[in-house]
């Protein structure tokens, strides 16, 4: 199964009647949210700050429970609305992330592949699709654009994969972290720029990794034992610079409950 709960090495306790409610609640309401968009596509608003800032931009992933291809193509915009992105993903989308910028839009797919498109005012432009992944492809996360357009991408085949945009359209891999780990990678992010180009990830073998890049141009990995039930997701405090220490923290879920782990860096 592609659900995430699966994806953890624990056994699932008996359900109490009301926290069976509760989960079937919860279902519908999913059900609902995601009913009018079909499988693959992706949904962007924008709303204007000011005429001097940039425009704040959120992507959200639609996802289908069923898992099922998708039946037809995205819809044109209203004018003013949401721009939808029908990805042509060919399964379940399960992340969409714009880049520093708002330009740049990744989608991640139990397909294998991440596709990538501009993004320009109400219209966008699928320009290039990666592969190389064995699983489902569970995130992606940009770097900051002080390393250039750099892409990281999790499967559940248990590797990260680095790929970096060498000319326009042009996708090359920066690196290959295969094996990297025992079971499902969950949740990948790249640090704050200042730690370098820096990205840890989180993975059902209960270790989150931190993959960084050397001036050398290879690629070191140091390893944090988090929970040997699994780790869902990571990510990065801000830096602080005036002394402070920025770190990575790591969320874990165990059995019914979540738990979860600051470690400094």
């Amino acid at each position: 199964s592609s659900c995430r709960r699966d994806r953890c090495r624990s056994r699932k306790r008996r359900q109490t009647p009301s926290e069976a409610a509760r989960a079937a609640e919860c279902q519908n309401r999913s059900e609902t949210m995601f009913s009018s968009r079909e499988v693959g596509s992706v949904a962007i608003g924008r709303r204007n700050l000011n005429t001097d800032l940039r425009r704040k931009t959120m992507a959200t992933a639609a996802m289908n429970s069923t898992g099922a291809a998708p039946a037809a193509a995205a819809q044109p915009s209203a004018p003013g609305g949401p721009i939808v992105v029908d990805t042509q993903h060919d399964d379940m989308v399960h992340d969409a992330q714009l880049d520093y910028y708002g330009c740049k839009l990744a989608t991640s797919s139990s397909d294998r592949t991440v596709k990538i498109y501009d993004v320009s005012g109400d219209s966008y432009t699928h320009t290039a699709t990666l592969q190389g992944h064995e699983g489902p492809v569970w995130e992606v996360s940009w770097s900051h654009p002080k390393f250039g357009v750099v892409l990281a991408s999790c499967s559940f085949d248990g590797s990260v994969l680095v790929h970096r945009e060498s000319r326009p359209h042009e996708w090359t891999l920066l690196h290959a972290a295969r094996g990297l780990h025992d079971s499902s990678v969950n949740s990948v992010s790249f640090a704050p720029h200042e730690f370098g180009l820096m990205a840890a990830a989180a993975s059902s073998d209960g270790r989150v990794s931190v993959l960084s890049h050397d001036e050398d141009d290879t690629w070191g990995v140091e390893y944090v034992r988090d929970n040997s039930l699994g780790v869902n997701a990571v990510s990065w405090a801000p830096y602080a610079p005036e002394g402070g220490e920025g770190g990575v923290a790591a969320a874990a879920a165990e059995g019914g409950g979540g738990k979860g782990r600051f470690w400094g860096g």
